[in-house]
């Protein structure tokens, strides 16, 4: 890397087993630009981007994919692993044949992008014949993934100015906004369309997030951070006067950190209008339609909130702690996701008149869709009555802005369904790690009702590419699911390696923790007193082990090490891998007792989450599945143990 600019290096091979040619690049995206450096009159073809302007080093990878898919999986696998995400260019008829490969590569996180449809030389194609290619393409990959490409490695490498023109025509441009971002700008405009919507969008600076609810729509009213009153927001007893939410159609709170109220009880009476559109002042209950806004600055990178706290972290702890209050936001916009405007992002073509938009908008409060989603599906049974209230009220919204004369396919509605869900299910998300197991439902998903085929729809920032993979690990990696240091419950891994010695054991990943290394050297000395009653082939004298351990959420280190070591020293010991996508659960002492798993539940809500199959557990905490809801223990092959040495054998599938 050079003065800012990303160095690409473009290596081939011809036969990878996995998806395809493997190729190590930047992400070849089309557009009509100049590499950096070079005078734009001393070059007159339109030229790919092959490599973009970052602050900091990175480089990007990037795979073609375009015929047999038998080791996708070990592939997604393997980027998980060292938690790399690449972009995965997919020729339209691999994308039919192996549709279920197109979604997992897309449910991992990873982007899924254009390699043309049948893989022809556009160089000889008419602009049409390539058109026609790239949007073929586009459908099917859209109809795996649910999300259209916006990006196109041509076919071996070919392009020209004919190609690019012709590419550029449908819209697959970079520097302009992605489908995704389109959907997500429309999305901030819910609340100016639905009667008491809840909407909450932290991100980035410069985005555009209070711009909207300010500039759009004379309906709408920004109130900038800082200490607010009751009598202002909602009801003035002296004056017998309503406040801001029934004045107006949208009250959006801008920097929510700074949101106080000099009321005690203003928190309090804001959640009960938020719920019910109504709040009781005096002897009188009044109602109002105003929807209400949360808009803020994320501070620190979402992957750091994830492992640390929550996504409304930024909240004042009196709203951004609270449950209760949380759970009435209908929909959390991953403000994140959305660039910074620039100027390329504004038009200098006719736009829309804020007037008529905004008596446009104001007009669609009046109509109806939120049962729209009837006619072809039904929402799953982890919905409560708040989720589906919530997910109606999107659905709603969008079919209005989007499909205003109420023309729709099923496809069209299954699209805004799936945004819907996602909306709710991040709100939902959250609420769990704040909440514990009272809101452990957050799989959420929709039943087609033609096929009866049940989908379940994911939150991006929580990658649906498992931290447990499916499938037999090596020999020696172990996963286990306990405390961390910050109290979190988290998932740890255990890679172990063993080498000709005199009975040294390492460990790396604890740094000075004196707990874990204590755990650590309960497991070993556990193994060297009684390798024998384990296997007579387990040496501790003519070996030496070396551990590594890994906060996989970054929650802090567990102390509860000592049986997932033991496990892990005898699978590298004997070369035998633990069963497949296990979690391993539950502790022991020096002497080999058997200790319970503290908050099984939510123990349990993370080996789910995690992508656990089979859980490892002491036949101690079979007393506590009473406390465990019956779907979460039967999502789960439970495994249980009465000894360390049972324990060895049933990870390792010795009966």
């Amino acid at each position: 890397m050079r003065n800012g600019r990303v160095r690409v290096f473009l290596l081939r091979r011809r036969a990878v087993a996995a998806v395809g040619a493997l190729v190590l690049a930047g992400a070849i995206f089309w557009a009509v630009s100049y590499p950096a450096g070079t005078p734009a009159s001393a070059v007159q073809r339109q030229l790919p981007i092959y490599s973009v302007e970052r602050e900091q080093k990175m480089c990007s990878v990037s795979f073609d994919a375009a015929w047999g898919n038998e080791d996708t999986q070990a592939l997604i696998d393997i980027l998980a692993r060292y938690n790399v995400k690449a972009t995965f260019f997919c020729v339209g008829d691999w994308a039919e044949k192996y549709p279920e490969s197109v979604k997992a590569l897309h449910d991992a996180g990873h982007e899924v992008m254009s390699h043309s449809n049948h893989h022809d030389h556009y160089n000889a194609l008419t602009a049409q014949q390539i058109v026609e290619d790239v949007t073929a393409s586009n459908r099917r990959i859209a109809a795996a993934t649910g999300v259209t490409p916006t990006l196109i490695r041509c076919p071996y490498g070919e392009y020209d100015d004919h190609v690019i023109s012709a590419i550029r025509s449908i819209g697959m441009e970079p520097d302009t906004l992605s489908y995704r971002e389109k959907w997500l700008l429309i999305i901030r405009m819910l609340p100016l369309v639905e009667n008491n919507f809840n909407l909450c969008e932290l991100g980035p600076r410069s985005t555009g997030k209070s711009h909207l609810y300010k500039e759009i729509s004379p309906n709408s009213i920004l109130v900038s951070g800082g200490q607010t009153t009751v009598a202002n927001l909602f009801y003035n007893m002296g004056r017998k006067t309503v406040g801001l939410v029934g004045l107006w159609d949208c009250v959006a709170f801008d920097e929510v950190a700074g949101i106080k109220f000099k009321d005690k009880d203003g928190v309090q009476i804001m959640k009960d209008y938020m719920a019910s559109g109504s709040f009781a002042r005096g002897k009188e209950e009044k109602a109002a339609s105003a929807s209400m806004v949360f808009v803020g600055n994320i501070n620190q990178s979402v992957d750091v909130l994830l492992k640390t706290s929550s996504l409304f972290d930024p909240f004042p702890p009196e709203m951004g702690t609270d449950t209760a209050f949380l759970d009435r936001i209908h929909c959390y916009l991953p403000g994140w996701e959305i660039p910074k405007f620039r100027p390329e992002h504004f038009t200098d073509d006719y736009g829309f008149i804020t007037d008529y938009l905004a008596e446009f908008i104001r007009e669609l409060r009046k109509e109806q869709y939120g049962d729209a989603l009837d006619k072809y599906f039904r929402l799953g049974s982890n919905l409560n009555q708040r989720d589906t209230i919530a997910v109606r009220r999107m659905v709603d919204g969008l079919v209005k802005l989007v499909y205003p004369d109420g023309e729709f396919t099923k496809e069209q509605l299954e699209e805004i369904l799936k945004l819907a869900l996602e909306m709710r299910r991040r709100v939902k998300e959250q609420l769990k790690k704040l909440g514990g197991m009272e809101f452990y439902d957050v799989n959420f998903s929709y039943i087609d009702k033609e096929s009866f085929e049940e989908s379940y729809v994911s939150v991006p920032e929580q990658g649906g590419g498992k931290l447990i993979p499916e499938g037999m690990c090596n020999p020696g990696q172990i996963y286990t699911v306990s405390q961390g240091k910050s109290g979190m419950i988290g998932v740890f891994r255990l890679e172990s390696q063993m080498l000709p010695g005199n009975g040294k054991f390492e460990r790396t990943g604890l740094g000075s923790d004196r707990e874990a290394k204590e755990a650590t050297n309960t497991a070993f000395n556990f193994l060297k007193a009684n390798a024998g009653h384990i296997s007579g082939t387990i040496s501790t004298t003519t070996k030496d082990y070396i551990v590594n351990y890994q906060d996989l959420q970054g929650i802090g280190i567990t102390t509860r090490l000592a049986l997932p070591t033991l496990i892990a020293l005898a699978s590298i010991a004997l070369n035998k891998p633990t069963v497949s996508s296990l979690a391993v659960m539950g502790e022991i002492s020096i002497a080999g007792t058997m200790m319970k798993v503290d908050e099984l539940a939510n123990a349990l809500q993370v080996c789910l989450d995690s992508g656990a199959k089979k859980v490892l557990l002491p036949i101690a905490s079979a007393a506590d599945l009473g406390l465990v809801p019956s779907d979460l223990i039967g999502c789960f092959n439970l495994i249980f143990y009465q000894s360390a040495e049972d324990a060895v054998f049933k990870a390792l599938g010795v009966e």
